[in-house]
């Protein structure tokens, strides 16, 4: 993983935000399907905020990984 000081304070920030408040963003965008809320999607989108520090295999891994999530 590259990453310096400060894009890896900023990470961490993102990742804690989509962590905490993914149910609530889910729920205000399926307000017509509320049973469709999924935590998945978050977890989804929490891998993915970590491909831009990755090199291709490790990038390669989470695509396959995060597959499962959607």
């Amino acid at each position: 993983m590259e990453i310096t000081d400060g894009e890896l304070d900023a990470l961490c920030d993102q990742l804690t935000l989509t962590a905490c408040y993914w149910s609530s963003f889910d729920s205000l965008s399926h307000l017509d399907d509320r049973d469709s809320m999924d935590p998945g999607r978050g977890v989804y989108q929490m891998m993915h905020l970590l491909l831009p520090y990755l090199g291709p295999d490790e990038k390669e891994q989470i695509y396959l990984m995060s597959r499962d999530y959607l």
